[in-house]
């Protein structure tokens, strides 16, 4: 059986309960790992914004359109 966690975002409230929470940041065991990581090259020059841009218009699927006749 999978064990339940408490977790936070925030750092200030995990340091006053670190013996019963998790801090949900990347690295901790709560925080899931990334499928795919982009390469330094890939993200040269590319701001945070657009990445995000990017990424939710590839998640988007697609609207259909009329129906033919």
């Amino acid at each position: 059986m999978a064990k339940r966690v408490r977790i936070t975002t925030r750092p200030d409230y995990f340091d006053e309960q670190t013996k019963s929470l998790d801090l949900w940041s990347p690295g901790s065991p709560s925080f899931p790992a990334a499928e795919v990581e982009a390469t330094p090259e890939e993200l040269a020059g590319k701001t945070i914004s657009a990445i995000l841009g990017s990424l939710a218009r590839s998640e988007t699927p697609p609207v259909a359109g009329p129906a033919a006749s």
